[in-house]
């Protein structure tokens, strides 16, 4: 899930062409939630 190629830090959200950095930032603080909760 956190490792190696395709995984969920591989994904980057885009909209018509365009990176959704605000999005991306609030996906990139869920991602960190949750490897938290699990490692945990």
């Amino acid at each position: 899930m956190y490792g190696g190629m395709g995984s969920l830090n591989d994904i980057v959200l885009h909209r018509d062409g365009k990176v959704l950095k605000y999005e991306n930032n609030e996906f990139d603080a869920l991602r960190e939630r949750l490897y938290a909760l699990t490692r945990d």
